[in-house]
């Protein structure tokens, strides 16, 4: 008598437990990711909050907190890269790409599109627009920000140039995979190789922009963060290759990431640059762009690489999971709910911490209601879509959250 095979799932406690706790420690590294963003963004607007006599200048490190978008870059080149490339190991075929084309669109653009409107509805307050020479009829504009194409017309002052990134990774990783995958054999080997080509280009772009234009950085530099999460996703497919480094090694990971990001920013921070309204020699640009880089691969790749431990439990802690779960919503909403507040009438320091905390506060609590409003029935609605006709959703202990 043939055997049939079950379509179930079966996860182990242990091994359920262990994803779940893998599963928080990303949502982890996205909030710290996000309240890095928001406390670079707030000494921009609000300088004096580094206006203090301490042992510690933050300054130096305030200026270098805008890693937490590598980290966000990072941990997407891992977690969308991931399926593809444990297909290509497997012999099977790759994601459905009009699965992966639909459950990405209603990730990014539906929050995106209804905070754009409440944004251009709020006028020339909020300041991502300033310098676009943007009017509220010019609707080829509104379409080149709403599809998330701006950033390949111009530089934006507003931190959505990372969800056009984003957006353009999302046609540019099938398409790669695709190619590469039918040339090269399913080795480790040829997967890193990929990879490493797609961190060279972004290397390039980088090196490129900083050298000779002041135009269309963006989206090809940012390869040099996404290659790299492509290549832990690689190494996590890979099915010869051991998953985990070890918790101990994990930690003295996160160790050795913390004292390579305070070296770079007291011997190659742009901080005293920036200050002083200018901008570093290109070649200390590109060093600070490929620091900044390596501190977030390893970072998060001591997360992915390693069985939960005193990393994943730090990253992991509900109140940081929580917040990671929102920080999409959190990141479009911070900048729009801090230029709210009158930065230019601060009296000091103390009182610029007063009214960040009372942003911090409400970035929560908007983000809190975009989340579950918008993001939570749009991923349902995107699940929906992209459901095999008759199946159930079952726990695998295998998958990763996707951002």
């Amino acid at each position: 008598m043939s055997r049939q095979r079950s379509n179930r799932v079966v996860v182990s406690p242990s091994t359920d437990v262990a994803a779940r706790a893998r599963n928080d420690a990303l949502d982890g590294l996205r909030a710290i990711a996000a309240v890095s963003v928001f406390l670079y963004h707030l000494l921009v607007l609000a300088p004096m909050v580094a206006d203090f006599d301490g042992p510690i200048e933050f300054e130096y490190y305030g200026r270098n907190l805008d890693i937490g978008v590598e980290i966000f870059f990072v941990l997407s080149g891992f977690l969308l890269a991931r399926p593809f490339f444990a297909a290509w190991f497997a012999g099977e075929p790759g994601p459905s790409l009009r699965a992966f084309a639909i459950r990405r669109s209603l990730r990014i653009y539906p929050a995106w599109i209804a905070f754009l409107v409440i944004a251009v509805a709020w006028g020339d307050q909020f300041w991502f627009l300033e310098g676009t020479d943007y009017q509220p009829d010019d609707a080829l504009r509104f379409v080149q920000w709403a599809t998330l194409l701006h950033t390949w017309f111009y530089d934006p002052a507003h931190s959505s140039w990372t969800l056009s990134v984003e957006a353009s990774f999302y046609v540019f990783l099938p398409l790669l995979t695709t190619v590469a995958f039918r040339v090269v054999r399913p080795k480790l080997r040829n997967a890193l190789l990929v990879c490493a080509g797609v961190t060279a280009v972004g290397l390039f772009a980088e090196w490129y922009h900083v050298m000779f234009v002041d135009f269309g950085r963006f989206v090809p530099a940012a390869l040099m963060t996404l290659g790299p999460g492509m290549a832990l996703a690689a190494l996590v497919a890979a099915p010869a290759m051991p998953r985990d480094v070890g918790p101990r090694t994990a930690a003295i990971a996160w160790v050795a990431a913390g004292v390579a990001f305070v070296a770079m920013s007291r011997f190659v921070s742009k901080s005293a640059y920036v200050v002083f309204g200018s901008l570093p020699p290109p070649g200390e640009q590109v060093t600070q762009a490929i620091w900044q880089a390596v501190v977030a691969v390893v970072v998060v790749g001591a997360v992915v690489l390693s069985t939960p431990g005193p990393v994943s439990r730090v990253a992991g802690l509900q109140p940081v999971a929580a917040l990671g779960r929102i920080s999409y919503s959190f990141y479009l909403w911070h900048l729009l709910v801090l230029y709210q507040f009158d930065w230019e009438g601060v009296s000091g320091p103390g009182a610029a911490w007063w009214m960040a905390t009372q942003g911090f506060v409400i970035t929560i609590a908007v983000s809190t209601v975009s989340y579950f409003a918008i993001e939570r029935p749009a991923i349902g609605w995107a699940r929906r879509l992209t459901a095999a006709p008759g199946s159930q959703s079952q726990p695998n202990s295998t998958n990763l959250p996707s951002r």
